[in-house]
């Protein structure tokens, strides 16, 4: 089932990643797409009142999320120089695919990872002809 969402992290550079901080499931289909984005930036900043966080670099995403839950495909990153009180800067990223093209772009890979997943056994073969060692190829 593909959903949609806004999440919200820390940057820690030195570490080597980012730590989430928040999330929420969004409807696009029951609100427009771009009230949906325009909505990120005062949902994060009430997150990081809310959160109390200190100084640094968060990111914010509303995009698509995979079945596990992480972020796939993203319709605006939001990158927020957070003072501990009150934003400082921002520096908005909206992918180069519109709404429409997120959506198709997840929903191909996540009826990929399904068909890839080992649960259902399906396993990669090779369509180029015969296996070096195999007689009559892989598939046989």
């Amino acid at each position: 089932m593909l959903r949609f969402g806004y999440v919200l992290e820390s940057v820690h550079p030195d570490q080597d990643g980012e730590w989430e901080l928040a999330r929420k499931q969004v409807d696009p289909d029951g609100t427009d797409p771009e009230r949906l984005r325009a909505e990120l930036e005062p949902w994060a900043v009430s997150e990081l009142a809310r959160l109390r966080c200190e100084f640094g670099l968060y990111t914010a995403e509303f995009g698509a999320w995979n079945a596990r839950g992480r972020p796939s495909y993203y319709a605006r990153n939001l990158y927020l120089i957070w003072g501990g009180e009150d934003l400082i800067a921002t520096h908005v990223e909206d992918s180069p695919v519109n709404f429409a093209g997120v959506r198709a772009l997840a929903t191909q890979a996540e009826a990929h990872s399904a068909v890839m997943s080992p649960d259902r056994g399906v396993t990669a073969v090779s369509l180029s002809g015969p296996s070096p060692g195999r007689p009559g190829g892989a598939g046989r």
